[in-house]
C-alpha cells in the first residue's frame, strides 16, 4: 500500500537571499496607543477600541532595508512599504499605506488614519493588519528572484481583537514556570485558570481580572503565525470553548454555595455572570435557571451544547477535509 502523503496549506516562497528581510520584519511592532504588541495577535479593552490610536514602528532603519534588498538584486527603487488592513466580520480590505521606499527618509514610524476605512479599522470583531514591503513594478526575470508586481519581500502580520466584556480572551503562554507553580505536568497543553474566592465570579463586572486562559507557548506561537490553518482555528476554539465552560461552571458552584439554590435572579444584573448565563441561555434557546441547574446536574450535556455554539463541529470537517491524504 502506497504511503500517504500529508498536504498543507503553506505559501510556496521559491526565492534566495530574502532570509535577513524576513528577519528584519520581526523587529516590526504595532503601536495601539502607548502599547507595544509583536507580531501576532493583539488584543485591547473594548471601551478603548473605537478611540484607539494605531502606528507601525518598523524596529530598523530603510537603509538596512536598502541594503538587504540590494544584496536579495532587487532594486530599493522598485519597492514600496505597504498597510494592508482586512476586517474580520465583513472581510472588507483597505491599502492604508503605499510609501516608496525612496522617499520613506529615516522615519521609523507609520501613522494609520483608521479614518480612511471605518468598515474596516471600526469592525466591532477587530481586524487583520499586515505590514511589508513590496514589489511595485514587474522585474526582469531572474533565477530564485522575485519579479511579479505585488510580490511581498518581508512581512509582519498583526490580529487586532477588542476584548469582550463576559470573557476577555486571549490566551496566555503556558511554559513550565507556569506548569510548576500550578502543579502541573510537563505535557500539559492547555488550562484555564480562575479565581474564585468569596463567591469572587459572581459579582465581577468583567472576568478579565480573575481567569487566565494558557496555551503551550510553542503552540501559541504557531497559532498566531498560521491563523488559517483549520487546526490552529481549532485549537484556539477549543480553548475558548474550555474557559466559556469552565466559568459557567464555576458561576453555578457559587452561586448555589451563597443562596442554597440555584435561581438567575439571584445574579446581579449589570455583572459577568449575569450577562454570560443570559447569552449562553439565550444562544442555546433554554430558560437561564434551567441552564444553571443542568451545569449542575449534568455538566457533560452543557458542553457538548456549547460546541454547537462554537461550531466545532463544521471547523473540524473542514481540517478533516484539508488534511486528507491524496
Amino acid at each position: 500500500m502506497a504511503k500517504s502523503l500529508r498536504t498543507e496549506n503553506r505559501p510556496v516562497r521559491p526565492f534566495a537571499n530574502l532570509a535577513e528581510l524576513e528577519e528584519m520584519f520581526k523587529s516590526v511592532r504595532l503601536v495601539i496607543d502607548e502599547t507595544e504588541f509583536s507580531p501576532g495577535a493583539a488584543v485591547i479593552p473594548s471601551h478603548e477600541y473605537p478611540e484607539a490610536n494605531f502606528k507601525i514602528s518598523l524596529g530598523f532603519e530603510i537603509s538596512r532595508l536598502k541594503s538587504a534588498l540590494e544584496a536579495a538584486d532587487i532594486p530599493f527603487v522598485d519597492t514600496a512599504l505597504v498597510c494592508i488592513g482586512k476586517s474580520k466580520m465583513l472581510k472588507v480590505m483597505h491599502v492604508q499605506t503605499l510609501q516608496p521606499l525612496r522617499g520613506a527618509g529615516s522615519s521609523k514610524f507609520i501613522d494609520l488614519d483608521v479614518s480612511d476605512a471605518p468598515l474596516v479599522f471600526k469592525d466591532s470583531t477587530g481586524f487583520k493588519l499586515s505590514v511589508a514591503v513590496v514589489l511595485v513594478r514587474n522585474l526582469p526575470k531572474k533565477p530564485l528572484r522575485p519579479s511579479l508586481t505585488g510580490t511581498w519581500l518581508g512581512h509582519a502580520k498583526f490580529l487586532v481583537t477588542p476584548e469582550s466584556r463576559e470573557v476577555s480572551f486571549s490566551p496566555t503562554k503556558l511554559n513550565n514556570g507556569v506548569r510548576a507553580a500550578e502543579n502541573l505536568p510537563t505535557q500539559t497543553l492547555s488550562y484555564v485558570k480562575i479565581k474564585n474566592s468569596d463567591f469572587e465570579i459572581i459579582e465581577e463586572e468583567d472576568f478579565e481580572k480573575i481567569t487566565t486562559a494558557y496555551l503551550d507557548e510553542d503552540v501559541l506561537a504557531r497559532v498566531q503565525a498560521n491563523e488559517k490553518d483549520p487546526l490552529c482555528a481549532h485549537l484556539i476554539t477549543n480553548l475558548a470553548h474550555q474557559t466559556i465552560f469552565h466559568l459557567l461552571l464555576a458561576i453555578s458552584a457559587s452561586l448555589y454555595q451563597k443562596h442554597q439554590k440555584l435561581d438567575f435572579q439571584d445574579l446581579r444584573e449589570g455583572t459577568a455572570a449575569f450577562n454570560l448565563i443570559a447569552k449562553v441561555s439565550s444562544q442555546l434557546s433554554v430558560d437561564p435557571t434551567m441552564l444553571l441547574e443542568e451545569l449542575s446536574e449534568n455538566p457533560s450535556h452543557v458542553s457538548a451544547s456549547l460546541e454547537s455554539i462554537f461550531g466545532m463541529r463544521k471547523r473540524i470537517l473542514v481540517g478533516l477535509r484539508q488534511g486528507e491524504t491524496v
